[in-house]
């Protein structure tokens, strides 16, 4: 079970971000986990670099991330990869949203 839940957000103010953050945030209440720890992502695949970055410095880091899209979520698979030698699925789960083939 995820103790700490990250979210990595579309653009702030998005009506398809506000009804994605809305619904993960009402599972995640449901399941008894608290809020997660967010960073604004942009759905680009930089800003979601920075902000996986950033989530995984932080003295709460996440045991799971959820990303806004695909494009992000490969991004923080990277970094939890390449940047901090992770085994994906094992050390640390990441999903994201849009079913796009290059996540299949």
């Amino acid at each position: 079970m995820t103790e700490v839940a990250g979210h990595i957000a579309g653009a702030d103010g998005s009506s398809t971000n506000m009804q994605r953050e809305q619904a993960f945030f009402a599972y995640l209440a449901e399941q008894g986990v608290t809020a997660p720890v967010r960073a604004a992502g942009d759905y680009r695949i930089e800003a979601a670099t920075a902000a996986t970055r950033r989530l995984l410095a932080g003295k709460d880091r996440p045991d799971a991330i959820f990303c806004a899209n695909d494009c992000m979520a490969i991004a923080a698979i990277n970094v939890a990869r390449h940047e901090c030698g992770w085994d994906v699925g094992w050390q640390i789960s990441i999903v994201g949203y849009d079913d796009v083939p290059m996540a299949a």
